[in-house]
């Protein structure tokens, strides 16, 4: 069952093909074990050395067991298993449920198909199929026409959209709702298959009909097959036919290139045909057959069913069931026991025994490399080009290799140095040890007069004198040992240092460039230049010295540059750094636009696992790990690995992948991606996200934004995949994340919005109660706080009472007593007095004013006993006073304007004593002819005006009022006590004006 199932895939489900194979399928599995070890074996060559290849197997969480597999026009890739459908969007392989809870029905799926609308099509293998669109499923039965039994052998759509199926040889159509069975056309239909050009193939009898564009029926396309084969298309557009004896192209307009726009899904078959051409096929006698030269060559080579000149990889399985190129040119593998991806990368590996390698290009061009494994294999020098070929006679650990610009290359190990010329190697003198011991050559550079500088591990550093012999270098230098010596294009040495210093020796002039606080990088591992700067790689960072400034550059991604060991410059302007994170390169344009703006970042392109970068760099000798040869070829040391980047390898620019979140949890509850409610139990929330990059998980950068709150985005950890945010406050939030390869260019945003629901006691509710309480506090403490002042003043205005009370007694008493005796005295004399005496006139005008200034002080002992207001108006009790000012000769207009309202009794009592006392001052000091009184009852305040004609009083005046007289000051202080102030000031005619002005709050008498 399995092995019908598996060709029937394999052969697009073909029931032609299906019968031809079984005939060699039992001999196939009988000899399935020899036929791998056969086709391992057979592989002498590397086809293709920049093919990367990696198996995803169970420990993986990749299926087993392959049936079929289609990627999506969303990217992401979907296989179908004897344990039902996953999904792998480059991160993670993950099971799809497809059967209602409590189903007692297989799980298999058989076939899939990736249709032009989006949908994903699925064949299940006990019969019916599923639509998927959008997470949603769809199922597909006897009651909407199509067979429940036995399953589904094929797919296909039409340039109009419309799916086609094929179902125990029998050729359905879909109409949207329903399955229908093609009349006219009858059973035994071998193949359905699909072209990029909208065609609809169908085998059947011996010969190819295709259903072209738009059109409603099948005609013959004039290419028959003796048995059943593959339509295969090429990366032209051009259709192949293969079966058993060979393939060649399809006859007339099929058979000619035909541009296709740009494929955004793809579905699995037994053979493609990848991008450069060449032949893949499941359809053979072992288990994978590749011909490199099928499209070049014009037919399959001779023996293809039993050929694969890939080279020798640990697949997954032995098995191999089915391929698929993806929309990006990839092959995908599916096997019996997992997944292979096989695709091209950037870097070749050069097959170049031992470890520790010390790359070199001459002044001619020709790329050398030494190695220092120290290991039973013996070290070589290696002459590098197509295979690499060692030195003959000489095997001996290199740890430093450097191209004299004067010809040849300089060879350096343990206490021996080297002069290798058109491949002779001659030793040279090596500086005496003072310990006796003799050390490792670290780093060597010729600078522009000629000069060489040698560095050599615990014995220090030298240079030539013009007899070539070997001096240690004097006193301006570190005492230690330099890790890099680089000579700039202008024959200045760069000598950097493991402490961080780096120096430049132009001439006899040494000058100390690092350390800078501009540029604390740390230990110095690389340098490199072109002409107007100079590169500089250190454990914690890079730098680049202009000539007027050194300037520490940051990475885009963040520590890219770290621990960087080589730096090579490209003709082109492109520089490579070959750091721990990777290989990572940028052009001479992005260094500038960093320098020119200060804090940013540095925009890198890295290459990764994805690319062939798989371990670390090369942290020890031999340095320099990077160098660029003429031609534009770079060299790399890796940890494990010694690669080249061909002079044409600049990888190319790729679409950003497009962010997903695939899940939004809150402690054991999964909730809605959209629209997510957090109660108060659940406010820890973890979201997982992914980025749908199939073939280049290792390079994917993300970043996130949660709004509201965030302006910036914030980076995110590529392995991390996992955001939790904790203690989350109620409110609206919306999560953002962007997925790149390049920080540059980022992909479709993936959205995510949570409503974190307030508690009651985080609701507007509870705040409004809350508010309502501290108002009400507030008032309660106002009101007490008013009843105890009150009760104060009360208590003020007891004893204010009582003192008056006791003034008016003691004047009452003594004063208006003594005075009214005087009068009595003073009237008996008068009345002793005859009529016509002159003086008596005198005497009693005298007796009358003394008794109106008794009756006056009557009424002011009154009013100290009074506690009350009067109930005469603040006009009518001046009125008396207006009248002693007229008897004068003085006339006074009382005015009163807004609308007259109750003053509150103190302040009255004060307002009549200023009045009165402004309008005595008018009778006694003015002079004045006239004077007006004003009372003004304003909304805002209450106003007293008192303003004569007469001479006036200066600002001096005011000032130097007699301390014993109550006048002026008196005027001021009872308008102060009223919580006003009072104005005394030379009238704008002449005169003098007296103004009082009282707040509102303070003047009028509260209801």
């Amino acid at each position: 069952m399995q092995g019908h199932g598996r060709i029937e895939h394999r052969g697009r489900h073909s029931r032609g093909r299906a019968r031809v194979r079984a005939c060699w399928l039992a001999w196939f599995t009988c000899c399935l074990g020899l036929a791998w070890a056969q086709a391992r074996a057979s592989v002498t060559e590397l086809l293709q050395d920049t093919l990367l290849h990696t198996a995803f197997r169970r420990q993986d969480g990749a299926p087993s067991g392959v049936w079929s597999i289609a990627q999506t026009d969303d990217g992401q890739l979907w296989f179908a298993t004897r344990t039902g459908l996953y999904r792998y969007d480059g991160f993670d392989f993950t099971r799809i449920e497809l059967l209602p809870p409590g189903s007692l029905h297989t799980m298999a799926v058989q076939v899939l198909y990736a249709a032009p609308d989006g949908d994903l099509w699925i064949g299940q293998a006990n019969g019916g199929a599923i639509r998927m669109r959008g997470g949603r499923i769809q199922r597909y039965g006897d009651a909407e026409g199509l067979p429940s039994h036995p399953s589904v052998q094929a797919f296909a759509a039409d340039a109009d959209g419309r799916v086609w199926a094929t179902v125990k040889g029998t050729l359905y159509r879909f109409d949207g709702t329903r399955w229908r069975a093609m009349a006219g056309i009858a059973s035994d239909v071998d193949d359905l298959v699909e072209d990029r050009r909208g065609d609809v193939w169908i085998a059947r009898d011996h010969q190819w009909r295709v259903l072209r564009p738009h059109a409603e029926a099948f005609e013959p396309s004039g290419a028959r097959y003796d048995e059943p084969g593959s339509l295969v298309e090429d990366a032209e557009g051009r259709l192949w036919q293969l079966d058993g004896t060979g393939g060649a192209l399809f006859p007339g307009e099929w058979g000619q290139p035909h541009a296709n726009p740009p494929a955004r899904r793809a579905n699995s078959s037994d053979t493609v045909i990848d991008h450069k051409g060449a032949l893949w096929t499941v359809a053979c006698e072992i288990p994978l057959c590749h011909d490199a030269g099928f499209v070049s060559r014009g037919k399959p080579a001779a023996d293809f069913r039993r050929s694969n000149d890939l080279p020798a990889m640990e697949m997954s399985s032995r098995l191999v069931m089915v391929l698929l190129k993806d929309r990006d040119g990839n092959v995908w593998l599916g096997t019996k026991g997992g997944v292979d991806l096989l695709h091209d990368g950037v870097l070749a590996k050069v097959p170049v025994p031992n470890v520790y390698y010390s790359p070199v290009v001459d002044r001619d061009g020709q790329a050398w490399a030494g190695t220092s494994g120290q290991n039973p294999a013996p070290d070589r020098v290696w002459k590098l080009g197509g295979e690499p070929v060692p030195v003959d006679g000489f095997e001996n650990p290199v740890t430093m290799t450097y191209a004299d610009p004067r010809g040849g290359v300089w060879l350096g190990g343990r206490g021996h140095l080297w002069h290798m010329d058109g491949g002779r190697i001659e030793a040279r003198p090596f500086p005496a040890s003072h310990s006796g011991s003799p050390g490792v050559v670290q780093a060597m550079g010729r600078d522009g007069r000629g000069r060489l500088w040698l560095a050599v591990t615990f014995q220090g550093m030298y240079r030539s004198d013009a007899g070539g012999h070997w001096e240690p270098v004097d006193d301006r230098f570190p005492a230690g040992v330099p890790s890099v010596i680089h000579i700039d294009t202008r024959g200045d040495a760069w000598i950097g240092y493991l402490d961080g210093s780096v120096l430049r020796v132009s001439g006899d002039a040494v000058t100390r460039r690092l350390p800078s606080a501009s540029a604390p990088i740390g230990a110095i591992t690389a340098i490199a230049s072109r002409p107007g700067a100079v590169y500089i790689a250190a454990e914690r960072g890079f730098a680049v010295d202009t000539g007027d400034r050194v300037v520490g550059l940051v990475g885009s991604p963040e520590g890219a540059l770290d621990g960087a060991t080589g730096i090579a410059v490209r003709p082109d302007h492109t520089l490579w750094v070959n750091s721990e994170a990777g290989i990572a390169w940028f052009r001479d344009s992005d260094v500038q636009r960093a320098l020119a703006a200060p804090g940013h970042a540095l925009d890198l392109n890295l290459l990764t696992a994805d690319d062939g970068v798989v371990d670390g760099t090369q942290t020890v000798r031999p340095l320099p790990s990077a160098v660029a040869g003429i031609d534009g070829t770079v060299w790399f040391a890796r940890a494990e690995n010694f690669l080249r980047l061909p002079a044409t390898g600049v990888p190319p620019s790729r679409l950003p992948p497009a962010a997903i979140i695939r899940s939004v949890t809150a402690g054991n509850e999964t909730l809605p991606i959209e629209g997510a409610r957090l109660d108060a139990d659940h406010r820890d929330v973890t979201v997982r996200y992914a980025a749908i990059s199939v073939a280049r998980p290792a390079s994917v950068r993300f970043r996130y934004r949660m709004a509201p709150g965030m302006d910036q985005w914030l980076p995110l950890d590529g392995g991390q995949r996992e955001l939790r945010f904790t203690q989350m406050h109620p409110g609206d939030y919306r999560l953002l994340i962007q997925a790149s390869y390049d920080g540059r260019a980022w992909g479709a945003t993936a959205e995510s919005s949570v409503t974190v629901v307030p508690t009651f006691i985080e609701g507007p509710w509870f705040k409004l109660v809350c508010g309502m309480l501290v108002a009400l506090a507030f008032w309660i403490a106002h009101r007490l706080r008013v009843r105890g002042l009150t009760r104060q003043v009360r208590l003020r205005l007891r004893e204010r009472y009582r003192e008056r009370e006791r003034i008016a007694r003691e004047l009452h008493d003594t004063l208006l007593q003594g005075a009214q005796g005087l009068i009595l005295r003073f009237q008996s004399v008068v009345d002793r007095l005859p009529d016509g005496d002159p003086g008596r006139p005198s005497l009693e005008q005298a007796i009358d004013r003394a008794e109106r200034l008794v009756t006056e002080g009557r009424d002011r002992v009154q009013d100290l006993r009074e506690h009350g207001a009067r109930d005469e108006p603040l006009a009518e009790r001046l009125t008396s006073h207006v009248a002693d000012l007229e008897s004068t000769g003085v006339a006074t207009t009382v005015e009163v304007t807004g609308l007259p309202q109750s003053l509150a009794p103190l302040v009255e009592d004060e307002l009549y004593y200023i009045g009165r006392e402004a309008l005595l001052n008018v009778q006694r000091h003015a002079q004045a002819r006239r004077a007006t009184v004003r009372l003004d009852f304003d909304a805002r305040r209450f106003i007293l005006v008192i303003r004569d004609d007469g001479k006036g009083i200066g600002h001096n005046d005011v000032e130097r009022a007699d301390a014993r007289h109550w006048g002026l000051r008196g005027i001021e202080e009872r308008a102060r006590r009223s919580g006003g102030r009072a104005r005394i000031r030379p009238g704008d005619d002449g005169g003098t004006e007296v103004r009082v002005d009282i707040p509102a709050s303070r003047a009028y008498r509260k209801a």
